[in-house]
């Protein structure tokens, strides 16, 4: 999974996967990932809920042997290809930051 979502851009953080078969529309993939009937860690719902998603993506089409497929991947968040990276930016910024230590010895090579 991650390595088709870098085809598209970098995922920050975490991710995570929920794939859905048989459904006919968006209302039912949901309930059918919640309910999570038969499936015995409850995987889907735990990803559905998880705080630490904060974007998703989705894709839904005809499955040769499934009728339908739903496949909804999740991300702390995710950078697209070619955009600027904003945790990089910040980290750039900070490490650019000039401190100042004004009661330092001159002669001393670190502080704590």
């Amino acid at each position: 999974m991650k390595e088709r979502l870098r085809k598209y851009g970098n995922v920050v953080s975490c991710y995570g996967e929920n794939l859905s078969f048989h459904c006919d529309d968006a209302k039912e993939v949901m309930i059918q990932l919640i309910v999570d009937d038969g499936v015995t860690n409850r995987g889907h719902r735990e990803n559905i809920f998880n705080p630490e998603f904060n974007v998703m993506g989705s894709h839904t089409c005809e499955h040769k042997d499934f009728n339908q497929m739903s496949c909804i991947d999740y991300a702390g968040a995710f950078v697209v290809s070619g955009e600027p990276d904003p945790i990089e930016a910040q980290m750039d910024a900070f490490l650019k930051e000039e401190v100042d230590f004004p009661d330092m010895p001159p002669d001393v090579r670190s502080w704590k």
